[in-house]
């Protein structure tokens, strides 16, 4: 939102799964005595139907080339976000009890959620493992990846989850794919213009940067893992998770399960807009090699399978993942087994 660096926060974390803005993380002691607590639906703001207020007052100003993207980004902490010293929110519980709370801005976050792990991973019943990865940024990221692989090539097959992966460096995101397979393949189709004012006022057409043939290649002096994967994207998978999908779709080593991704793949340039508010543009076209079209779309799953908001919130008590886009993932990895 163009001016929302300047707006008063509430520690309140929400996400609109199946259809309602549900609350997923609470990071203020002050919020709880109030009954404000993860898994309550927020139904209205400042007396306003939640998705017409969102739809009104958060969706034009979000930056994003896809539905998903878009309420990824709408019905989160910018939905909360405002200008007033208090805001109104309605909320339900598991009992379809219906209550209000005005809360005074700014709350800020007095507990916030631990830092996650780069990579966190797991054995399943059955001696499939789980890899998730947060993001393909930090720097050590190949040497944290090679700390855990003789975990990883001991199982019978594992799930690579990239659920809410914002991106990063494609370097890394290779790094990761070069160890599933023993051939070499293929990567996104990358294009971005060569602009020179000049030659556009002599109408000279525009000149484009092009890589069509950029591949990848097995990792050198070490095992290939070739045993069954799956991975698990949704609307939080972004930019070099979305070339990776690429790649791994490429290489038909497995199927890819859950929701569409966000769509974009980010490389943005950034301009100040009167006012405090800024806009930002893509400045790079990405296809698959055939020259279909995923920015603005997403990368779409082999398998949709969508949450509920029992299952997306299953490891709150818990503490274990049961999603539905998990427990489909297992499914089919056991089925591969057999």
């Amino acid at each position: 939102m163009g001016t929302q660096y300047n707006w008063k926060m509430i520690a309140i974390y929400s996400k609109l799964i199946d259809g309602k803005m549900i609350i997923t993380g609470v990071h203020n002691d002050v919020l709880e005595p109030l009954g404000i607590k993860r898994g309550l639906e927020i139904v209205k703001i400042d007396g306003i139907d939640v998705h017409e207020y969102v739809s009104t007052n958060i969706k034009p100003f979000v930056a994003s080339s896809t539905e998903q993207g878009t309420n990824l980004i709408a019905y989160s902490r910018e939905a909360v976000m405002g200008k007033t010293e208090s805001i109104q929110l309605t909320f339900k519980d598991d009992n379809n009890r219906v209550f209000e709370r005005t809360l005074s801005r700014p709350i800020w976050e007095d507990n916030p959620p631990p830092r996650t792990p780069l990579f966190d991973f797991s054995v399943l019943d059955g001696n499939i493992g789980v890899l998730k990865i947060k993001d393909f940024w930090e720097e050590n990221f190949t040497a944290q990846f090679d700390s855990i692989y003789k975990k990883i090539i001991a199982t019978d097959a594992i799930i690579i989850d990239i659920r809410g992966n914002g991106g990063g460096n494609t370097v890394n995101s290779e790094y990761v794919l070069s160890h599933l397979t023993d051939e070499n393949y293929r990567m996104s189709n990358l294009s971005s213009p060569r602009y020179i004012p000049a030659f556009a006022s002599w109408s000279i057409p525009m000149e484009w940067y092009t890589n069509e043939d950029w591949s990848g290649q097995p990792v050198k002096d070490k095992l290939i893992y070739n045993k069954p994967v799956t991975v698990l994207i949704d609307e939080g998978t972004f930019s070099a998770a979305e070339n990776f999908c690429i790649g791994f779709r490429n290489m038909s080593r497995g199927l890819i399960i859950g929701t569409p991704s966000g769509g974009s793949t980010g490389n943005p340039i950034m301009f100040p807009l009167p006012g405090g508010g800024g806009i930002r543009i893509c400045t790079l076209k990405d296809t698959y090699p055939d020259g279909t079209e995923w920015v603005g779309v997403g990368i779409l799953p082999d398998i949709e399978v969508r949450e509920t908001v029992s299952s997306f919130l299953s490891n709150m008590g818990t503490g274990i993942d049961n999603s539905n886009a998990k427990l489909k993932a297992i499914e089919v990895l056991k089925n591969s087994i057999k």
